[in-house]
């Protein structure tokens, strides 16, 4: 079997580019030679604990789960629609933004694990100060996200003067995938 190479790579690319016809012997000689690479070809999982040789059995996924609120922001549960989390995942921290900025009071932000708030030590959460357009979370006090966990964001309070208006809310999550 002939084995794929760049002069291999080149030929196939003219082909295509001058719109040229692919012999089907030629195709069969093509399809032969990637076969055979793709068996040569293997991964071996060696390392990970920091070896910087990486690991085959998981892979990193970093997922944000993203909630807006359009208008003028008022006080309340379930601000805009839930999110299902479409698997196991691990929150590490809430941003957030504002296009019209609080005044009189800051703005302050909960997010609900299934009716249950992820900050139960409520200083974590996120707040965005007087004249201000964004702040993030510290990390919160329960991160576990089964499958199928719902995920709501709430406004706990607004500004005094000006409220506050056009939230975007993004849950930064990792899961593991094994």
């Amino acid at each position: 079997m002939a084995k794929v190479n760049s002069a291999a790579i080149a030929a196939l690319k003219a082909l295509f580019e001058t719109g040229d016809t692919l012999l089907q012997s030629s195709f069969e000689e093509i399809m032969d030679a990637i076969a055979e690479a793709a068996q040569d070809h293997t991964h071996d999982a060696s390392g990970g604990s920091g070896s910087g040789t990486g690991d085959a059995s998981s892979v990193v996924i970093h997922k944000t789960l993203v909630f807006c609120i359009p208008g003028t922001l008022e006080v309340g549960s379930a601000k805009a629609p839930s999110i299902i989390a479409d698997a196991a995942m691990t929150i590490d921290k809430v941003y957030v933004y504002v296009r019209t900025a609080p005044t009189g009071a800051a703005l302050i932000f909960d997010i609900d694990k299934n009716g249950t708030t992820i900050f139960t030590d409520q200083g974590k959460r996120p707040e965005i100060a007087i004249d201000g357009y964004t702040d993030e979370s510290d990390t919160p006090d329960v991160t576990a996200l089964a499958k199928n966990d719902r995920v709501d964001i709430n406004v706990d309070q607004i500004g005094s003067s000006v409220a506050g208006a056009d939230c975007s809310v993004f849950v930064r999550c990792t899961q593991i995938n094994v």
